[in-house]
């Protein structure tokens, strides 16, 4: 005979217990594992998902092109750029997808693949996931050669930038507070106040934390700041309005921390 269930998506653990006419018992014990989709893509994926919505838009970075995936999984299209992608994409709230790679461009696509503008040159590669701000409509992106910038996101024209201590690798946050946060492979936090300065001619605060950024930053409810780090300390950052930034705990992992918190 066979018995049904309804597994949903993900791993359930199976157990069957087996009885015979003398009351005799015999267990075994299986994984059951269940996929919404499977998909294949050219070459190794080195960033995230980026989903719009509940189901419209998956972009998956690997290699040099970001798929379009539909609710099966099932290729769309694919978003070809020169050079790696080695992050996940940014999608806004009209569906356009912003990409950085490798070749120091920054793209931008429509949600039917075209070009919004042709790629932007940028000076450096670009392996940070660009940062959206939908009320000064910019996009804000650092590189590795130090430079840190904002850029019309209708356009693709810079709209101002800095020029930092060192390379930067790791994606910009923005408080709720407006407050913009990048930080370098040097271990320089940078904090911007953009309600104080629409068009940046430096930073608001500097914070030197003496070990190089290996993540990208993470703002709770309260806006502190936390970021690991090479040598593997998970640094709490206190950010309070009208005072400078200081380093709040610093936590020993045990290795570097890559991910964000």
């Amino acid at each position: 005979s066979s018995i049904t269930y309804p597994f949903g998506p993900g791993t359930t653990m199976v157990m069957l217990v087996v009885k015979d006419n003398d009351g005799a018992t015999d267990t075994s014990r299986a994984p059951v594992n269940r996929t919404a989709f499977r998909t294949s893509v050219n070459g190794p994926v080195y960033a995230g998902l980026s989903l719009l919505g509940d189901s419209l838009l998956y972009a998956v970075a690997t290699g040099d092109a970001v798929y379009r995936l539909d609710y099966n999984g099932n290729k769309v299209y694919n978003l070809q750029v020169g050079g790696s992608v080695r992050s996940s994409s940014s999608i806004s709230f009209d569906t356009t997808v912003y990409i950085s790679s490798s070749d120091k461009n920054l793209y931008a696509f429509n949600k039917n693949g075209v070009p919004v503008w042709a790629p932007v040159p940028l000076g450096g590669e670009l392996s940070a996931t660009p940062t959206i701000d939908s009320l000064l409509n910019r996009i804000y992106i650092g590189v590795t050669n130090n430079n840190f910038f904002g850029l019309n996101r209708t356009t693709g024209a810079v709209d101002w930038s800095l020029f930092s201590d060192a390379p930067i690798k790791q994606s910009a946050v923005l408080t709720s507070d407006r407050k913009l946060i990048f930080t370098t492979t040097k271990g320089t936090v940078y904090g911007i106040d953009l309600g104080a300065q629409a068009k940046p001619t430096g930073p608001t605060w500097t914070l030197l934390l003496g070990d190089t950024i290996t993540s990208s930053p993470a703002i709770d409810m309260n806006g502190n700041l936390y970021a690991g780090t090479y040598s593997g300390k998970l640094v709490k950052v206190s950010m309070q309005k009208g005072k400078d930034a200081q380093i709040v705990w610093q936590a020993q992992t045990g290795g570097t921390v890559y991910a964000a918190p």
